[in-house]
């Protein structure tokens, strides 16, 4: 249940606190003072999308925060645990939209996307917007919602999912076949450049191998003149380091034990041992000849892998990868026809599941279709339509590509008049007789979702009267199993609710800012009257809504 929403700078809202109980609750007023604001700014902290533009100007953002009290075994409960966010017996969800442009969003004090708001909102609250008879007349909403009727919203969602995989498949495989039937060609070339990648054999390292082995075998004169210094200093001459090194060593190897140069010593004698084997290395490198053919050859191989990086767009020493890859399409095309094979058979694979799943879909709408017309037609005569006949009609379509929807669309035919037949709903020409359509299609559908929360936004537009009356019992009937809010204009239907709030517009200067106020009995008939009476309101008018509100 949803026990508190506040909403601060959105728009002509500066600053608004409700807060709401169990059964009807109604906010009224007149047209422009915000009560559509506040349903929008419901939809904002349970996702919706939102921008600068909601900010109220000279404000630095606006917030919005809704507070649900949560049963223990609630599908929200189980949304928190799947996302690890703390679990409490309230909810409190916060969105803040700053005159930027960004959002953030919090749940129970912790920072989420927006996908978990709104997916939060999903287990949480419904709202059915004022247009809602005009998003009737589309083909998927009248599906969607028979489907949730009908509890087959799931294998739907299955259905929908088959058919994204049998596209998946039917897509690879035909892409194996249009490859295939240009393979010749690419063969051949793959071949071709293979020939000559595989003449030069490139190896991982072995670019940078021969490269440094160039550079070294280029700069030898430099490298021998550097080696005949490094051993003169070594050891040729009277005066030499591994000289230096020994006489120290000796000095101090007669020296008494006593003094404490033991270790000095050994330092000494390691110092001449690795400058001797230095000088060693130097020799055996200073005696290694310089073979200009071999110079040439490593010139001419390095040469190649440059020519061929180039022709191939990649780094020299990246052409063993390039090669591995000519040589893995090759082997695909050669195994094409096993593949296509394998492919042809998850196709098949993917289809006869779809198959599998719309028959089922198929048969549960078959199934649900007169039951559903049946409570539809009830529902709309106990709305002043006693002429009313409602229809489902199921027409098969073409399965060979696995449509989403199921083997079959979904259409609403109805006719409000005796003697009249069926036509699509969206030919219906009277607004109030769509929103009563609506409404109780909407009602019907969701009624038993066990969504806590059920949000109705003046879709008792176009209607009057008794008829008005009529929609405010079935409103106040939903409330018995669900938190109903419905922003209405009709007395009628407020005068049904549990709760008032009045929304007024409030201007001061040059400002203009939106006032939410909790209506007691005295203030709800002054109201109520107002809404019957218009702005002169009289003892009858007084008396009227009294009435009304006694029930």
């Amino acid at each position: 249940m949803l026990t508190r929403l506040e909403v601060r700078d959105l728009a002509v809202i500066e600053t608004a606190e409700l807060e709401f109980g169990p059964g009807f609750t109604t906010l009224t007023g007149e047209t422009g003072a915000g009560k559509s604001l506040l349903v929008d700014a419901l939809g904002l902290v349970l996702g919706d999308r939102g921008s600068a533009s909601l900010v109220r100007d000279g404000a630095r953002h606006a917030t919005v925060s809704a507070e649900f009290d949560l049963p223990a075994e609630s599908a929200a409960r189980k949304t928190l645990a799947s996302r690890e966010l703390p679990e409490e017996d309230q909810l409190l969800l916060h969105r803040q939209i700053g005159a930027d442009g960004r959002s953030r969003a919090w749940a129970n004090g912790v920072p989420v996307p927006l996908a978990v708001l709104r997916e939060l909102g999903e287990a949480l609250v419904e709202i059915h917007g004022q247009h809602e008879h005009l998003a009737l007349a589309r083909a998927d909403r009248q599906r969607d919602l028979f489907d949730a009727w009908a509890k087959c919203d799931e294998l739907a969602l299955t259905v929908r999912e088959a058919a994204r995989a049998a596209s998946e498949a039917r897509e690879k495989l035909e892409k194996a076949r249009a490859s295939g039937e240009n393979s010749a060609n690419r063969v051949e070339f793959l071949r071709f450049q293979l020939r000559e990648l595989e003449a030069l054999a490139p190896r991982e390292g072995d670019y940078e191998t021969l490269f440094e082995q160039y550079e070294q075998m280029r700069h030898r004169e430099q490298v021998v003149e550097a080696i005949a210094i490094a051993e003169a200093a070594l050891e040729d001459g009277d005066t030499t380091a591994l000289g230096l090194l020994a006489r120290a060593r000796e000095a101090l190897a007669h020296v008494p034990a006593s003094a404490g140069l033991g270790d000095i010593v050994e330092t000494l004698a390691q110092a001449q041992a690795l400058g001797e084997e230095a000088a060693r290395s130097l020799q055996r490198i200073a005696d290694t000849d310089t073979d200009p053919e071999e110079l040439d050859s490593l010139n001419e191989r390095i040469a190649r892998y440059q020519t061929l990086a180039r022709k191939h767009g990649v780094e020299p020493p990246r052409l063993h990868e390039h090669q591995a890859a000519f040589a893995r399409e090759l082997e695909d095309i050669d195994n094409s026809g096993e593949r296509l094979l394998a492919l042809q058979k998850a196709y098949d694979a993917a289809r006869q599941a779809w198959m599998t799943h719309a028959s089922r879909l198929s048969g549960k709408r078959r199934s649900a279709a007169p039951r559903f017309a049946k409570a539809v037609t009830a529902a709309v005569k106990a709305l002043g339509m006693p002429q009313a006949r409602f229809n489902v009609a199921l027409e098969p379509v073409e399965a060979e590509s696995c449509p989403a929807a199921g083997a079959e669309t979904v259409r609403f035919e109805v006719t409000t008049n005796a003697g009249q037949a069926l036509r699509p709903i969206a030919q219906v020409a009277s607004g109030g007789e769509l929103s009563r359509l609506a409404l109780a299609i909407e009602v019907l559908s969701h009624g038993g979702s066990g969504t806590p929360v059920m949000v109705f936004d003046e879709v008792d537009a176009g209607i009057s009267g008794r008829v008005a009356e009529l929609v405010g019992r079935q409103l106040k009937a939903l409330a018995s199993s669900a938190q109903v809010l419905c922003v209405t204009h009709l007395p009628q239907v407020s005068a049904l609710a549990g709760t008032q709030f009045a929304v007024r517009k409030i201007q001061s200067g040059k400002k203009t800012a939106t006032e939410v106020a909790l209506l007691d009995e005295e203030q709800r008939v002054e109201a109520i009257a107002a809404m019957l009476g218009g702005i002169n309101i009289g003892d009858t008018a007084r008396e009227h809504a009294r009435e009304l509100l006694a029930g």
